[in-house]
């Protein structure tokens, strides 16, 4: 009975007029359209993103640890923190050596 009344409550409220209306051709597969289209889209912006990242950080941050590290001097670097006191159990090694 429930689905009965339903039926008739439609036909009365838009009097048949709707269902015997066709959607436009333009709408036939929209959805679908536009998420190829939005998937399309979505992957050129990863891509770009992705390079710009790269170029834009990465690549200039490894440049420059690659231009620091190819004049570092570990053994001068140690010898200066040494002096400047600080590495404090290297003074009582040494003390304990002599």
């Amino acid at each position: 009975f429930h689905l009965n009344s339903r039926k008739i409550y439609n036909n009365k409220m838009t009097g048949g007029a709707v269902a015997k209306v066709a959607r436009p051709a333009m709408m036939r597969g929209l959805a679908a359209k536009q998420i190829k289209m939005d998937i399309g889209m979505a992957s050129v912006a990863a891509v770009l993103g992705g390079l710009a990242w790269y170029y834009g950080v990465a690549k200039p941050r490894k440049d420059a640890h690659a231009r620091f590290y190819s004049t570092y001097d570990i053994e001068k670097d140690y010898e200066r923190m040494k002096a400047c006191g600080v590495f404090e159990s290297s003074k009582t090694i040494a003390e304990a050596a002599e």
